[in-house]
């Protein structure tokens, strides 16, 4: 799997901004971002139309759930920006569910979409250890 490219202040950059997605393919950076229904409407919209793949891993006390397609615009502005979706859901036996969405470089198949949920996780993780350390410091 290539490497991630480096990820600038989310708050400041929204992958809706074409530029920015552009910018990335041309470096040939990979890619995983979260994307959301808000700033996506029309990626969802496409996306949600589709008869998609699925797959499922039961692990110990979690059901892991994906969806996903390749190929779509990321928005109806930007139609030669493709991208692909992963949808994906966890359910707890304790009853507690989590979803999230990444639009992802890299073609999506049965076989990686467990790996590329792991690392779109590990990065919001990180991602949410900084700015969290950064806040208590008083630096954001």
């Amino acid at each position: 799997m290539p490497s991630l490219a480096p990820t600038p202040n989310p708050t400041a950059t929204r992958i809706h901004d074409n530029r920015y997605l552009k910018t990335l393919k041309q470096n040939s950076h990979a890619f995983i971002l979260v994307a959301k229904p808000r700033d996506h409407k029309a990626l969802f919209e496409d996306f949600n139309s589709l008869q998609k793949p699925s797959y499922k891993v039961e692990e110990k006390k979690i059901i892991h759930r994906f969806e996903w397609a390749n190929g779509l615009a990321i928005n109806d502005r930007h139609e030669d920006c493709l991208v692909n979706v992963l949808e994906y859901w966890e359910e707890h036996a304790n009853g507690k569910r989590g979803r999230c969405v990444w639009v992802i470089k890299f073609e999506l198949n049965e076989n990686n979409v467990y790996q590329v949920m792991r690392v779109g996780r590990a990065r919001h993780r990180i991602e949410n250890e900084t700015f969290n350390t950064l806040k208590i410091r008083g630096e954001i």
